[in-house]
């Protein structure tokens, strides 16, 4: 799999699983596997299994997390991330994967909190400002998205041209301060 040879990977992968069927790595192996070829329902089943042999499997939670979001089934990606940090509450990505989902659920009194601890855990986190930015715009509350925003262009300026197309910045979008910071 490492070489994106994943219809190999998934031929080893049902072999391992024939010969040691209760092989919870063999099973989010593969669901991995499946997730890169964007077979996310597929992908869903192993993570399933992985998770029923192995029920602290914090990867497989992650990895079903991804699977669930790319899915349009925000609240089991929650429920995913959720389980993944009260088995691994130090790894900023679930934050951020729960905090995004969060968003896309128009909860973003959620995923502030989320943002929060990425920021608490890495203060540099670029990608952290730029959702606390999104979910303040989506609260209407340009005062508090406007600085947040600025953060994070001043961390990675691509931020300038991913803000000016994202709707989530509608509520804020004719805020001086707003098109002053897109125009740099």
């Amino acid at each position: 799999m490492e070489l994106n040879q994943c219809e190999k990977a998934l031929k080893d992968y049902k072999k391992a699983i024939e010969l040691k069927p209760a092989s919870s790595e063999a099973h989010n192996s593969r669901g991995i596997a499946y997730a890169k070829l964007n077979q996310h329902k597929k992908a869903l089943k192993d993570y399933k299994k992985a998770i029923e042999l192995k029920p602290d499997f914090s990867e497989a939670y992650y990895n079903r997390g991804i699977a669930h979001r790319e899915l349009d089934q925000l609240e089991s990606a929650v429920d995913d991330f959720s389980m993944f940090i009260k088995l691994r509450p130090d790894m900023v990505e679930s934050y951020c994967n729960r905090g995004q989902a969060y968003i896309e659920l128009k909860e973003p009194e959620l995923a502030l909190k989320d943002f929060d601890k990425v920021l608490e855990l890495d203060p540099q986190h670029f990608f952290a400002y730029y959702n606390k930015a999104v979910a303040y715009s989506l609260m209407k509350k340009p005062d508090e998205a406007i600085p947040m925003l600025q953060k994070a262009i001043s961390l990675d300026k691509r931020y300038i041209e991913w803000a000016k197309t994202d709707k989530d910045f509608d509520n804020i979008r004719n805020d001086p301060r707003f098109k002053a910071l897109l125009s740099h």
